[in-house]
Protein backbone atom coordinates (compact mmCIF):
# COMPACT_ATOMS: atom_id res chain seq x y z
CA UNK A 1 0.00 0.00 0.00
CA UNK A 2 1.31 3.42 -0.97
CA UNK A 3 0.91 6.18 1.57
CA UNK A 4 1.05 9.80 0.61
CA UNK A 5 3.25 12.06 2.61
CA UNK A 6 1.92 15.30 4.06
CA UNK A 7 2.91 17.48 1.09
CA UNK A 8 1.47 15.10 -1.51
CA UNK A 9 -1.81 14.89 0.36
CA UNK A 10 -2.02 18.67 0.64
CA UNK A 11 -1.27 19.06 -3.08
CA UNK A 12 -4.19 16.79 -3.92
CA UNK A 13 -6.53 18.34 -1.36
CA UNK A 14 -5.78 21.90 -2.44
CA UNK A 15 -6.28 21.00 -6.09
CA UNK A 16 -9.61 19.35 -5.23
CA UNK A 17 -10.74 22.25 -3.06
CA UNK A 18 -9.88 24.75 -5.80
CA UNK A 19 -11.84 22.82 -8.42
CA UNK A 20 -14.76 22.37 -6.04
CA UNK A 21 -14.80 26.05 -5.08
CA UNK A 22 -14.58 27.12 -8.74
CA UNK A 23 -17.60 24.96 -9.54
CA UNK A 24 -19.54 26.65 -6.74
CA UNK A 25 -18.52 30.10 -7.98
CA UNK A 26 -19.65 29.25 -11.50
CA UNK A 27 -23.01 27.96 -10.28
CA UNK A 28 -23.57 30.91 -7.99
CA UNK A 29 -22.79 33.36 -10.81
CA UNK A 30 -25.60 31.73 -12.80
CA UNK A 31 -27.94 32.38 -9.88
CA UNK A 32 -26.80 36.00 -9.66
CA UNK A 33 -27.83 36.41 -13.30
CA UNK A 34 -31.10 34.59 -12.69
CA UNK A 35 -31.91 36.82 -9.71
CA UNK A 36 -31.17 39.91 -11.80
CA UNK A 37 -33.40 38.64 -14.61
CA UNK A 38 -36.18 38.05 -12.08
CA UNK A 39 -35.84 41.62 -10.81
CA UNK A 40 -34.47 40.47 -7.47
CA UNK A 41 -31.68 43.03 -7.13
CA UNK A 42 -31.25 42.56 -3.38
CA UNK A 43 -30.85 38.80 -3.75
CA UNK A 44 -28.47 39.27 -6.68
CA UNK A 45 -26.40 41.68 -4.61
CA UNK A 46 -26.22 39.26 -1.69
CA UNK A 47 -25.23 36.40 -3.97
CA UNK A 48 -22.61 38.58 -5.66
CA UNK A 49 -21.10 39.27 -2.24
CA UNK A 50 -20.96 35.50 -1.71
CA UNK A 51 -19.22 35.07 -5.07
CA UNK A 52 -16.68 37.71 -4.05
CA UNK A 53 -16.03 35.93 -0.75
CA UNK A 54 -15.66 32.59 -2.52
CA UNK A 55 -13.19 34.16 -4.96
CA UNK A 56 -11.21 35.41 -1.97
CA UNK A 57 -11.17 31.84 -0.66
CA UNK A 58 -9.95 30.64 -4.07
CA UNK A 59 -7.16 33.21 -3.97
CA UNK A 60 -6.07 32.00 -0.52
CA UNK A 61 -6.23 28.36 -1.64
CA UNK A 62 -4.04 29.20 -4.65
CA UNK A 63 -1.63 30.95 -2.32
CA UNK A 64 -1.47 27.88 -0.07
CA UNK A 65 -1.02 25.66 -3.11
CA UNK A 66 1.94 27.77 -4.20
CA UNK A 67 3.52 27.39 -0.77
CA UNK A 68 3.02 23.62 -0.81
CA UNK A 69 4.42 23.31 -4.32
CA UNK A 70 7.47 25.38 -3.35
CA UNK A 71 7.97 23.01 -0.39
CA UNK A 72 8.34 20.22 -2.92
CA UNK A 73 10.89 22.23 -4.88
CA UNK A 74 12.98 22.93 -1.79
CA UNK A 75 12.76 19.27 -0.71
CA UNK A 76 14.07 18.21 -4.12
CA UNK A 77 16.90 20.75 -3.80
CA UNK A 78 17.93 19.21 -0.48
CA UNK A 79 18.50 15.79 -2.06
Amino acid sequence: MVTMDFREKLERLLSHWLEHNDAHIEEMEKWVSEAEEQGEAEIAESLEACVDAMQEVADRLEEAQGVVLSMGDSAADDE
